[in-house]
């Protein structure tokens, strides 16, 4: 059976894209601030431009405000990122038609009932 993505729901796509950039965004920003702070100790003053020497003094809660600063930069460009992506992926399956995939039905396997069912045609109970 073949189906097709029509539509993308964008606030779906904008809560999605806030998730991975919150997530990813906190990872970055923690393993950068460990990078800086490690070059910063390890090569001292020589690596730095004048006035920056206190960056190898970065500790913990430092670290911490960094990585959760980059957690919200990230979320809000991946949510922007997402709500554009979906407006033009709407724009262009409503043109040259969605993502088509092919999906096995097993003949063991319990049909699961959805509440928010458009399509009357595919329904199990009926």
């Amino acid at each position: 059976m073949t189906r097709e993505i029509r539509r993308i729901q964008p606030f779906s796509a904008v809560r999605v894209g806030f998730f991975f950039g919150l997530a990813f965004g906190f990872v970055f920003g923690l393993f950068n601030g460990m990078i800086v702070s490690f070059i910063a100790q390890t090569y001292g003053p020589s690596f730095l431009p004048p006035g920056s020497e206190s960056v190898g003094e970065l500790g913990g809660g430092a670290l911490i405000v960094l990585a959760i600063f980059a957690a919200l930069m990230f979320s809000l460009l991946w949510a922007f990122t997402g709500l554009i992506f979906a407006l033009l992926y709407n724009l262009i399956a409503g043109w040259f038609g969605g993502i088509e995939f092919s999906v096995i039905d097993h003949p063991d396997a319990t049909p699961v009932p959805t509440t928010d069912s458009t399509d009357d045609e595919d329904d199990p109970h009926e």
